[in-house]
């Protein structure tokens, strides 16, 4: 990928910023580096980009999965693969005979699957009732998953610590609660609290051990809930979920790189499936993916929105807590009210009124997938490079006025609203970057110095991208650079070359530099 490719993303992606639109609608986190940029031994300046715990001091944007298939997203709130393998209505995108998006019936899957209702972790039925009912775990996750313990999902770098059901994980996080007996007497009298209680570990041990002093024993009265990462966030096989009187194994950093041999090996000779293509929510590729069988009680899966933001999550669990009243109202079906239905309708009204609004304005910025690239396997082959982006035969897309209000913004094309992108690379070139190959041959770009020297990288880019202000030390470098070219016929891969930071005086003697 050639560097104005590259900072062509970074432009659009600091005119989206500009224009308020939401990360979904382009989510590349680059950071650039010239390959000749200095830097100690100890701490180089070019590092590779990280979604996983490395022995790197800095880590490379942790979340470029996530923020390359968020792009794809049709539901604003749920994963795509989920969404194309898992509805409960039915698979695939629902759509009406006049092309538009069937929006009640997208609203209606989107809280069944927020819920786990309707489609399980596994799409394996239960033969035996389990010991944590669908109330039970609808409050714990929403003990889980709100407040500061929600944020843990939010931001992690993976780094796997333990083994679950012959897959390596990391725990973000381990919690105990007791599910006590619920009088349902009265809808009005029953709450979260009164379903499950939280509880330490001392008194879960005593309830689970006999003959503890203090406690009752009584396993049927208590649980653990794990939440757990099996890879980083955004893949496929995350699988970020709660897990419930789960057992994982702690594993040493020798069994951790057996361990990937091992599933490695047995990946690559297996047959491979889309991920959700079984309809569980837990994304399962080959025959060894979860090799030790399913767990007695169905893990809750949770949903990863598109923007990672306080709206979408607080959406989320704002349906979850939706859901666990109307269990409770069912529950108490002898004992509700025609005022407390009443505010049940109205509060499901509210949420969809929220869901419809967002997933509209999602709908408006999100880019379409390849013609096809929609069901990608091992043999699909990679798409063309250096192109500009994919747009589809679909006229009416909003993408297309995304990318040509892009194209304008950075002059790379003319005014005309009919205009396309012609096949001339050079023409779709920062201008900055076509005065490196001109008047012939290639040339070597000015030098970055390392990050630490000079804190002034964001004006460079400013004035790269923005070409503000006109005569910075960007243009400076330039000048200095071309008088170099001029000096040296031979070219200039023998004449060091200035920093964008510190920009040598025009005037000084070349061969002093």
């Amino acid at each position: 990928m050639r560097i104005d490719t590259l900072v062509g993303i970074l432009t659009l992606l600091l005119h989206y910023y500009t224009l308020t639109l939401p990360p979904s609608t382009i989510s590349y986190f680059i950071i650039v580096h010239d390959p000749m940029v200095a830097g100690l031994e100890s701490n180089p300046s070019w590092l590779p980009v990280a979604t996983s715990k490395t022995n790197a001091r800095v880590i490379i944007d942790r979340h470029t999965i996530y923020n390359d298939n968020i792009v794809h997203q049709e539901n604003p709130l749920i994963q795509q693969s989920i969404w194309e393998h898992c509805r409960p209505s039915q698979k695939g995108i629902i759509t009406s005979p006049s092309g538009h998006v069937d929006v009640e019936q997208v609203w209606l899957d989107t809280y069944r699957i927020c819920c786990n209702s309707g489609t399980s972790a596994f799409n394996v039925k239960k033969m035996m009732p389990e010991k944590v009912s669908e109330l039970q775990k609808l409050c714990i996750v929403r003990e889980l998953r709100s407040g500061d313990s929600g944020m843990l999902s939010r931001d992690y770098l993976f780094s796997p610590t333990h083994s679950l059901n012959s897959e390596l994980c990391m725990i973000l996080q381990e919690r105990y609660f007791l599910l006590p007996d619920v009088n349902y007497a009265s809808a009005g009298e029953v709450s979260v609290t009164d379903c499950v209680k939280e509880i330490p570990a001392d008194e879960y041990e005593a309830r689970t051990t006999p003959w503890t002093i203090g406690h009752s024993f009584d396993p049927t009265k208590v649980v653990t809930a794990h939440e757990v990462a099996f890879a980083p966030k955004g893949d496929y096989s995350a699988n970020v979920s709660i897990w419930f009187d789960s057992e994982p194994i702690k594993l040493e950093p020798s069994q951790i790189k057996r361990s990937r041999r091992l599933k490695q090996k047995k990946k690559s000779a297996a047959k491979h499936t889309a991920p959700n293509a079984n309809g569980g929510l837990i994304s399962c590729t080959t025959n060894t993916d979860f090799p030790s069988g399913y767990p007695k009680i169905d893990p809750f899966v949770c949903m990863l929105p598109a923007n990672n933001d306080d709206e979408s999550h607080g959406l989320i669990m704002s349906i979850i807590e939706h859901r666990i009243n109307c269990i409770i109202i069912e529950d108490c079906s002898s004992f509700v009210t025609e005022e407390q239905i009443t505010m049940v309708y109205a509060g499901l009204n509210k949420l969809k009124e929220s869901f419809v609004s967002l997933f509209k304005f999602h709908e408006k910025n999100m880019w379409p997938k390849r013609e096809g690239m929609t069901q990608v396997n091992r043999f699909t082959k990679a798409p063309p490079s250096n192109t500009m982006p994919y747009i589809g035969s679909d006229k009416t897309s909003p993408c297309i006025h995304n990318w040509k209000s892009f194209v304008e913004m950075i002059g790379l094309m003319n005014a005309s609203t009919d205009t396309m992108p012609t096949s001339d690379t050079d023409s779709r070139r920062l201008d900055t970057f076509k005065s490196f190959c001109k008047p012939s041959g290639k040339s070597t770009l000015p030098r970055i110095k390392a990050w630490w020297a000079y804190d002034a990288s964001y004006d460079t880019w400013r004035e790269v991208v923005l070409k503000l202000p006109e005569n910075g030390n960007w243009q400076a470098a330039i000048r200095l650079h071309e008088k170099k070219k001029a000096l040296n016929s031979t070219g200039t891969r023998d004449t060091p070359l200035s920093t964008i930071h510190f920009v040598q005086n025009e005037t000084v003697n070349s061969k002093k530099v």
